[in-house]
């Protein structure tokens, strides 16, 4: 992939250090560590100095796996198809090969929502495509194949989330203190 806009930014270049995946995607190194020495995930190459470092991309895949964990108790290693899709999904949406999932018919873009929520065994964490503002899910959507609308979810603004994860790392890469001290 190339630079991303007219930055010198690569999603697919190893550019971040443990601590600022760890910053960036509110998991603990610990975490991040644990889950890479288990091979739970694939994420972080070694640089030729022999430092673990991350891409935008896997930054993505921790976030989500991290968030699935907090919010809904799952397993990092469960939630790795998801964060797959969810990483996959930022790629094309940082290459703007995806404006399929922003065509509509009054030709308005929407913010793609995914709802996380939990499979029939209430662990096993499952995605759902909301093609409808989230705010509308109603009474009528609890029908038949909407049995996920009776266990807890979480909405993902799939968009709103590469954004806020972006501006955090092209903070780091500009050398801006993230938290503002």
């Amino acid at each position: 992939m190339t630079a991303f806009g007219n930055t010198p930014f690569s999603p697919t270049e190893p550019a971040f250090t443990v601590a600022e995946a760890a910053r960036v995607s509110g998991n603990t190194e610990l975490d991040i560590r644990n889950w890479m020495r288990r091979d739970v995930i694939s994420v972080g190459a070694k640089n030729r100095l022999g430092r673990i470092m991350f891409t935008a991309l896997d930054i993505v895949q921790l976030k989500v796996i991290g968030d699935m964990n907090k919010l809904l108790g799952t397993d990092p290693s469960a939630s790795l198809p998801i964060a797959k899709h969810v990483m996959e999904h930022c790629a094309a949406w940082l290459r703007r090969d995806n404006k399929h999932l922003h065509r509509t018919e009054d030709g308005f873009k929407r913010e793609t929502n995914l709802v996380l929520h939990l499979g029939d065994d209430g662990r096993t964490p499952v995605m759902t495509l909301f093609e409808r503002d989230i705010l509308t899910l109603s009474a009528t959507d609890r029908g038949q194949g909407s049995d996920w609308t009776r266990r807890p979810i979480v909405v993902l603004p799939v968009e709103q989330f590469f954004g806020d994860v972006l501006e955090e790392l092209f903070q780091i890469l500009e050398g801006e203190d993230v938290d503002g001290t």
